[in-house]
């Protein structure tokens, strides 16, 4: 494959779910990938484009994590050693620690209909984002936590409810059930 309209430091590819995707990192620690098409995309039937060729280069999204307060304590109460010291922690927000990468190879692995993409930050901490591929599109979306829905919490759910099932209201507001 020629590599166009990209200058890569580094470049890895790997299989997953039958598709075949190559990730590149550029000097500045960007980090780019491109799906081979298998002539079932969206984009495979457009106008001058070989439907077996490869997706334009399209920048890995790694700034759509939102803050779980839950996640961050469970992580300190199961996570620590006897020391004190937190062995794994997660990491939220669009701050540079979370969202830039070092100029350093990117480590794949395809598991479970998912892609763990371990990189290295650029404070030097191992880094893991885990994708779920979009056959259709020919795109990476980054995987979102199952939550409870009114705190949107993973390991929290909202304070207790009062719900009144005889008057049909849930803390004192009306709701409707079919």
């Amino acid at each position: 494959m020629h590599l166009q309209g990209q200058k890569f430091a580094h470049v890895n590819s790997i299989a997953h779910e039958g598709k075949i995707l190559v990730f590149g990192t550029t000097a500045d620690g960007k980090i780019y990938y491109t799906v081979k098409r298998s002539g079932f995309e969206d984009t495979a039937l457009q106008d001058n484009q070989d439907p077996l060729s490869f997706e334009p280069w399209k920048l890995l999204p790694l700034d759509r994590s939102v803050l779980d307060q839950s996640v961050l304590d469970h992580e300190q109460g199961e996570f620590t050693d006897k020391d004190g010291n937190q062995l794994l922690r997660s990491r939220y927000g669009e701050v540079a620690e979370t969202i830039e990468s070092a100029v350093a190879p990117v480590q794949l692995v395809s598991g479970i209909g998912h892609l763990y993409v371990f990189r290295q930050s650029i404070g030097n901490k191992l880094l893991v984002n885990r994708f779920v591929l979009d056959g259709i599109k020919n795109e990476l979306v980054p995987k979102l936590e199952v939550r409870f829905q009114r705190s949107r919490q993973k390991y929290l759910p909202a304070e207790s409810m009062k719900i009144d099932k005889a008057e049909g209201k849930l803390n004192n507001i009306t709701y409707y059930q079919d």
